[in-house]
């Protein structure tokens, strides 16, 4: 078999789940031009017309990824309309936390492909995440030295 190769965005679903995994790598995608110490602003609907979600799909997911420290949010004003300022976590080490986690918790499922497919997934997933400790960098939505 060859090199393993998940692709930025299914991998942060399978790490953080559906919901997560597309909200956060639709944040994310918002980064390849900008630097990392700025918010990005999105309303309710940006994020549903990227992700497919609805909005209290959304509003519920986000307030998770919060508690979580995967993402920062502050409320704004947009054209006179409610946004919220959004600043993804970027150090890979809480994702590679995220992934032992899931692979902790796949050792109880009763599917054995399942169980199997995490064993063999995660560990390659991990070793993605540390290649580098810039998310960004490590899914490749930047080269390295670009911040």
């Amino acid at each position: 078999m060859g090199k393993f190769k998940m692709n930025s965005q299914a991998l942060l679903k399978y790490i953080l789940g559906t919901s997560e995994g597309d909200i956060m790598y639709t944040l994310l995608s918002e980064y390849k031009n900008k630097s990392t110490d700025e918010f990005i602003q999105k309303t309710c609907t940006e994020i549903a017309l990227s992700t497919g979600l609805e909005c209290e799909t959304i509003r519920a997911t986000i307030n998770r990824m919060v508690k979580k420290g995967l993402l920062q949010k502050k409320p704004g004003i947009r054209e006179n309309h409610y946004v919220n300022f959004f600043k993804p976590e970027f150090n890979t080490s809480i994702y590679i936390e995220s992934a032992i986690q899931k692979l902790q918790s796949k050792k109880e499922v009763t599917n054995i492909s399942n169980r199997n497919q995490a064993k063999d997934f995660i560990p390659k997933i991990v070793e993605i995440l540390q290649s580098d400790s810039n998310i960004l960098v490590a899914l490749d939505f930047i080269e390295g030295g670009k911040q």
